[in-house]
């Protein structure tokens, strides 16, 4: 279960985040700065255009690949589950410790709904980390397919297939923010599921300026996204998403939140309605001396297995209310 809601995630992240059940994403001509993210002094500079802006996210996600494998982090999932009426089934939660072997992300799963697993739970998962680890190690691992979403994959495709309008700057944090909305053309000819999805999107994306990361992508899908002609996957109309970002030791842009509401079915026998809450946290750099290895995981200089940190999610979990951006 906790593979196929992962699924159902992927299905619009490496991409998305921010929904909240019940209510829209966020319409992007509503995003006003607030008292703390005022509109810069500097309004009247000339705005970049969205091509120039994606060409630099890209390259600083290529800049992310080389330093996030010298990073660890927690990730805390929270998933809602809704019945076909959209009565709320039960909320899940689940805790992972990531790391990177190479530039290939590796969880571990170590609590799920406020337990830490069972013994022969952690060892069954200590197995599959560890055959990953192998294989990775050995080349054996398959490279990535072109289908995966990523938020550099996801620009790229839009830049393709949809419109951008409404460029405008931001004082975020004290760091000059551009923001443009973007529409997906439904009729543009694509050449892959990731440009086919992002033909039915609209929301919008902020950019940090001075380093040309992504702060913050938000969309909803504008009809049903469909794969195999929804025999396979039929994502409906309505669901959306939200990814946030964090600036870590000043030097890196790494995901920070990833929100949405997802609706729809698999194999046209298996019904999805939920509401995944992604938390990445407690970004921490490795050591140079520190390994990777099968059995042991991280090691540190002196040999020794480096503690684990593991945060347990609150007793009754609950998703963060939707806001309205700030950005």
């Amino acid at each position: 279960m906790i593979r196929f809601r992962a699924l159902i995630a992927v299905l619009l992240v490496g991409l998305f985040t921010t929904f909240a059940r019940g209510q829209d994403a966020p319409a992007p001509a509503s995003v006003t700065p607030s008292s703390t993210e005022a509109v810069s002094p500097a309004d009247d500079k000339p705005l970049p255009d969205i091509a120039s802006l994606i060409a630099r996210a890209k390259a600083n996600q290529a800049h992310l690949e080389e330093i996030r494998k010298n990073y660890l982090c927690t990730l805390t999932s929270i998933v809602d589950d809704f019945d076909s009426k959209g009565t709320k089934k039960g909320t899940h939660s689940d805790v992972f410790q990531v790391f990177f072997v190479d530039k290939l992300e590796i969880q571990q799963h170590t609590i799920h709904d406020g337990k830490p697993l069972t013994e022969s739970e952690a060892k069954k998962e200590q197995e599959r980390v560890d055959k990953a680890i192998a294989e990775l190690k050995s080349g054996k691992a398959k490279p990535a397919n072109k289908n995966v979403i990523s938020v550099s994959a996801i620009l790229s495709a839009l830049l393709k297939v949809a419109s951008f309008t409404d460029a405008r700057r931001f004082d975020v944090e004290s760091r000059p923010t551009i923001a443009f909305n973007y529409a997906g053309d439904p009729h543009a000819k694509t050449t892959d599921l990731i440009e086919e999805l992002a033909s039915r999107l609209t929301g919008t994306v902020w950019f940090d300026e001075q380093d040309g990361a992504v702060r913050k992508l938000n969309g909803k899908l504008q009809d049903n996204y469909k794969v195999g002609g929804g025999l396979l996957v039929n994502v409906k109309k309505d669901s959306q998403f939200e990814i946030t970002t964090e600036h870590v030791n000043s030097e890196i842009w790494f995901t920070h939140t990833v929100v949405g509401h997802v609706d729809g079915h698999i194999l046209l026998f298996k019904g999805f309605d939920t509401d995944p809450n992604w938390t990445f946290s407690d970004y921490r750099k490795m050591k140079t001396s520190v390994t990777i290895s099968p059995g042991n995981h991280v090691i540190g200089p002196d040999g020794e297995p480096l503690p684990e940190v593991i945060e347990e999610p609150s007793a009754n979990p609950q998703p963060n209310p939707p806001t309205a951006p700030k950005m």
